[in-house]
């Protein structure tokens, strides 16, 4: 009996002990992978991933990536953040990448006109910085200044007033940078320049922005010599819901937004609303601003297969400005905040540099699934700029920005008593004139319309291989011209049209406020553009093969040089560009890639008539360029790791110097070079280490060598925009200034008590040369290089604290910018002397805070 019991009871702990192994060993089945959208498949960061009973759960990393331990493979688990659509999935049937649908209508459909592509699979070397991501870095800074941390991308303010900033990428500046507003070009047709002040509400507007180096995948970016970035701005919201934010920075200026949508409606609508307002001081003395923003999004299904949406979006706004660049000497003298632009006047701030614009922009998208195969989405767009900023001319003796105070600052009265004098001035038909203002304050008007349609169709020839192609129209036409708005004590001012072609030609040449002076004339611009593109891809490689072709039409009108015939001669160019690329994967680990391609681009339309009359340039030659990237990346759950190598030819380029820049006295010149060519050529390089959901590490750096390659001739103008004089201009060897040439950065996140969240970010830079100024370089005896200007390094941090009161998320915020608080120089221009005595340019801002808090409902 006692062995029959001792038996059973050995067989029942041997099978106790079994079954809590199995159980435990059933309770450390772990289950992994990546979410990502399944529009542009890029990883999803802080998506919630929780077991269906609620007991156990995590969070996404930066890199998508989660890992769980469950009970059972037949648990289900739960997948949920905020703007995508929850899934649930069953453990034991997970794919290696889960997919979340976006809760937006048209977000899937403007991913792919906009040609976005995947960071970590695609050929083209790409950066994406998601909504939450541009929270973090946008409080107290400029727009472009959130693309900072990536390699090889240097984005500044300039001379410190609201949006005025200034991005490069691998050395090209802004001109030859693609910007995409949900996959349509907005860039200038005139000079290739963004006005980012004009899109100030893309801040509060922007879902997701992409930068893409190199040749980029966009069929229609056909000037990304440096490289494209590609802004995709919130569509319309399928929920309700919504939030309101306020920031403010400790130099006085304050942000005050908000963002609402309706949800799908019962007739099938939904709306979309975000705004801001901002007032207040800036950082740098002068630099008030007072402006608006709006984004409007009206969306709607039509059964499966049709999308139509509707957005509108601008940001009227007024700001001082710091346009004249210091010395050395100055910022010891004054400070970091010393503005030499305005001056008081009658008890309150005069500027000489104030902007005021407004840029309403409309978009209707429609998206058509024709079939499982077939895809079309058709933008048409139109925009209306008017305002300009204010300006100054002057017809004889000292100009405004010689007159100054003991303080620095201009002296209004000292420029008013200036105008009140006794000279004569003897006109050519023998009148003698008295009385008159030889200096005036003035409004520059730029006002522009543009209008196009955008219409691409994709069409999947089989389950590998996918064909895209479409076209692209668009016109332009602008007025510029300038008034008088302040006499400044005088009667009138003297515009005697002595660089005018016509002459007076009868014209009265006494003029008062609201007279046009010395500008009245406009640009017109189309364009028509075909491409195509065939990409394969499966599970080992990626690849595609791209072509486009365009013709623009060039045109001009000037009513001040002409009396009569005051159209100019048509041009027109073809331009054309072949690109492609492919990305191997060796393992499910290591990938290499290359890419490349060749552009030959039409001129911008200020080099077609460079004398700002309505002769064209005789025989004036596309910009050329030929470039080709290669590099390896490695990803696995922990380390990101990407290195790149690039080297870009660049043939007859054309290049204007402080242009729409006051020149400071009669001595000071703008510049026109065209057959200008470069070498840029360097090594990029970053990596990200994630151990787990509350900390990540990253680093970056890049080296570049970018050069002048020849010698050419540049035509100078005075402050009335007058050719008076032709120089040679010995450029060969320089390097290429206004962006470093190396750089590093060291970033880290770390989260906290599940609600805190605390980074740092430091950037250093070097190899950062004055640009040169080609009024400098007309003597072969002088080859010297340009300033380097002193390497810099930058500490900021932040912190962000999340909790929930009556049942809505609320996030507090603190940042400080240039924590150790160090002196530097973002950019500028050289001097005669090459060195730090003739050098002027633009100091970085000291130590600043910024504060902000933010509610969803």
């Amino acid at each position: 009996m006692y062995q029959t019991m001792k038996r059973i009871l050995i067989q029942n702990s041997i099978m106790l002990a079994f079954t809590m192994i199995a159980t435990l060993l059933q309770a450390q089945t772990t289950v992994s992978g990546i979410v990502a959208d399944v529009n542009g498949r890029n990883p999803l960061n802080q998506v919630s991933v929780v077991t269906s009973d609620g007991r156990t759960g995590t969070t996404t990393r930066s890199d998508g990536y989660f890992s769980l331990a469950i009970q059972s493979p037949a648990t289900e688990i739960n997948f949920s953040t905020v703007g995508y659509s929850p899934l649930s999935i069953t453990a034991g049937t997970f794919p290696d990448t889960i997919f979340l649908k976006p809760l937006t209508i048209g977000l899937k459909e403007v991913n792919i006109i906009a040609a976005v592509t995947s960071d970590l699979s695609s050929p083209v070397v790409s950066t994406t910085l998601n909504r939450k991501e541009l929270e973090r870095l946008s409080p107290g800074n400029a727009f472009p200044e959130v693309m900072r941390q990536i390699p090889g991308v240097y984005a500044t303010r300039t001379g410190g007033g609201f949006g005025d900033a200034k991005l490069n990428i691998r050395g090209f500046s802004q001109e030859n940078i693609t910007i995409l507003l949900n996959g349509i070009p907005v860039n200038s047709v005139e000079n290739g320049l963004v006005y980012w002040n004009n899109w100030e509400g893309l801040t509060e507007a922007t879902a997701s922005l992409q930068v893409q180096k190199g040749i980029g995948a966009s069929q229609v970016a056909v000037n990304s010599a440096g490289g494209t970035v590609n802004i995709i701005t919130k569509t319309t919201d399928a929920e309700a819901g919504g939030s309101v934010a306020y920031n403010y920075t400790d130099y006085g200026n304050s942000r005050l937004m908000l963002s609402l949508s309706t949800g799908r409606t019962p007739s099938g609508w939904a709306l979309s609303f975000t705004g801001s307002r901002t007032t207040g001081q800036g950082y740098i003395d002068g630099t008030y601003v007072d402006g608006w923003s709006y984004l409007l999004s009206a969306g709607k299904e039509f059964g499966k297969r049709h999308k139509l949406v509707f957005t509108l979006m601008g940001s009227p706004e007024r700001h001082g400005q710091r346009n004249f660049e210091l010395t050395a000497d100055e910022v010891a003298a004054y400070g970091l905040r010393y503005n030499k632009d305005w001056g008081s006047r009658d008890g309150t701030i005069n500027n000489l540099s104030e902007n005021y614009y407004h840029k309403p922009y409309l978009t209707v998208n429609h998206y058509f699934d024709v079939n499982d195969r077939l895809f079309i989405a058709t933008s048409a767009y139109a925009t209306y700029g008017s305002g300009g900023g204010k300006w100054y001319e002057n017809f004889s003796g000292s100009y405004i920005p010689q007159f100054t105070t003991s303080s620095g600052q201009i002296d209004w009265e000292a420029v008013v008593n200036n105008n009140r004098h006794n000279d004569i001035y003897v006109a050519a038909n023998g009148d003698t004139l008295r009385d008159f203002s030889k200096n005036v304050q003035t409004n520059y008007r730029a006002d522009h319309y543009w209008m196009g349609i955008l219409s691409s169709a994709r069409y999947k020839l089989t389950n590998q291989l996918t064909l895209t192609g479409g076209v692209h129209g668009r016109f332009f036409r602008s007025h510029l011209w300038e008034e008088i708005t302040d006499l400044l004590g005088g009667q009138y001012f003297i515009d005697d049209y002595a660089y005018a072609v016509d002459g007076t030609s009868g014209r009265n040449i006494q003029k008062k406020v609201g007279d046009i002076i010395l500008v009245d004339n406009g640009a017109t611009v189309g364009m028509m553009s075909g491409f195509g593109q065939l990409a394969f891809q499966n599970e080992t490689i990626d690849a595609f093969i791209a072509a486009g072709i365009s013709e623009t039409w060039y045109g001009r009108y000037d009513h001040y040089n002409y009396t009569s015939q005051y159209t100019a001669p048509g041009r027109n160019k073809t331009g054309f560009d072949v690109k492609g690329g492919i990305i191997y994967n060796l393992t499910s680990n290591h990938r290499v890639f290359i890419n490349g391609g060749h552009f030959s681009r039409a001129p911008y339309q200020k080099f077609i008539y460079p004398n700002w009359n309505n002769i064209p340039v005789a025989n004036i030659r596309n910009e050329k360029l030929t470039t080709v990237e290669a590099g390896y990346s490695y990803n696995d759950q922990a380390l990101n790791f990407r290195i790149s190598g690039y080297i870009t030819s660049w043939v007859d380029k054309s290049v204007v110097s402080r242009e729409y820049q006051l020149l400071e006295n009669s001595e000071s010149t703008r510049a026109m070079i065209s057959g200008l060519d470069a070498l840029h050529k360097g090594v990029e390089g970053e990596i990200s280490w994630t151990p787990d959901d509350r900390i990540r590490l990253s680093a970056s750096g890049s080296i570049g060598d970018w050069k002048w390659k020849n010698n050419v001739e540049a035509l100078l103008y005075n402050q009335s925009n007058q050719v008076i004089d032709t120089v040679q201009v010995f450029a060969d060897g320089l390097k290429v200034g206004d962006a470093p040439q190396t750089q590093v950065a060291l970033n880290i996140r770390v989260k906290t008590l599940k609600s805190i969240e605390l980074g740092a970010s430091w950037n250093w830079y070097d190899r950062l040369y004055a640009d040169f100024e080609p009024a400098n370089r007309t003597s072969a005896d002088d080859l010297s290089q340009s300033w380097q200007l002193p390497s810099y390094h930058t500490l900021d941090m932040s912190a962000n604290y999340q909790t929930t009161i009556s049942d809505r998320k609320i996030m507090f915020s603190i940042n400080c910018n240039n924590v150790l608080n160090h002196t530097y120089i973002l950019r500028g221009t050289d001097g005669v002397s090459h060195d730090s005595d003739t050098f002027t340019g633009f100091w970085g801002y000291g130590r600043n805070f910024s504060f902000g808090v933010k509610m969803n409902f």
